[in-house]
C-alpha cells in the first residue's frame, strides 16, 4: 500500500499520506475526488500500479514462472484460444499460457467479473489489441508486453490516459 501511495504521490503531485486511497485487504483499490482509476498486481519480485482516467485492470507475472498444473487454463480460455493451445508442449505453452493469463486478469480486473466464471468469455484477439465478450455485448481495449522479464497485462478503453507504474525488486 505504501509502494501504491508513493507512485501515485509522484503521478499526482499530492503527498503520499494526503492521498484520497480506499485500499482495503483483498478488496480493489479506489481513488476518490476524481483523481482516476487504479489497479494493482504483484508477483514475487515485483510490483505494477495502473492508473487511468477510465476503469483499468493490470497483472504481472515474471516471465519465468513455472507453472505445474495448466487445468485451471481449460476453464479460463475462451474456444477461440483453446484451439491455439495444444497444452502438449509444456515449455512453450507455458509462454503463451502467461501471455493470456494476464490478459484475463487485467480484463477481470476492470470490468470487477470472476476469471473462472467469466474468464472463457473473453476472446483476446491480439492483431486487433482487443478482448471481445459476446455473450456481455463488450469490448476492451488490451495490451500485453514482455518487459525485462515480467509479462504484463493492461485492459483500458483509454489506454491512451493510462499509465503503468512498475516497481522491481523488493518493492
Amino acid at each position: 500500500r505504501s509502494s501504491l501511495r508513493q507512485a501515485l504521490s509522484l503521478l499526482l503531485d499530492i503527498e503520499p499520506l494526503e492521498l484520497p486511497v480506499i485500499a482495503p485487504p483483498g478488496g480493489k483499490p479506489k481513488l476518490k475526488n476524481d483523481l482516476g482509476f487504479i489497479s494493482l498486481s504483484h508477483c514475487i519480485d515485483a510490483l505494477l500500479v495502473g492508473w487511468s482516467t477510465s476503469p483499468i485492470g493490470v497483472d504481472i507475472e515474471n516471465s519465468n514462472r513455472i507453472i505445474k498444473n495448466n487445468k485451471v487454463f481449460k476453464k479460463i480460455l475462451h474456444k477461440s484460444e483453446l484451439k491455439e493451445t495444444n497444452f502438449k508442449n509444456k515449455n512453450q505453452d507455458t509462454k503463451k499460457l502467461l501471455k493470456i493469463w494476464v490478459i484475463k486478469e487485467a480484463i477481470i480486473k476492470q470490468t470487477s467479473q470472476s476469471l473462472i466464471k467469466d474468464g472463457k468469455e473473453w476472446d483476446w484477439v491480439k492483431t486487433k489489441k482487443m478482448a471481445f465478450n459476446q455473450k456481455e455485448n463488450q469490448m476492451i481495449k488490451v495490451l500485453q508486453e514482455n518487459f525485462y522479464g515480467w509479462e504484463i497485462g493492461i485492459a483500458c478503453n483509454s489506454l491512451a490516459n493510462a499509465l503503468p507504474i512498475i516497481c522491481l525488486d523488493n518493492y
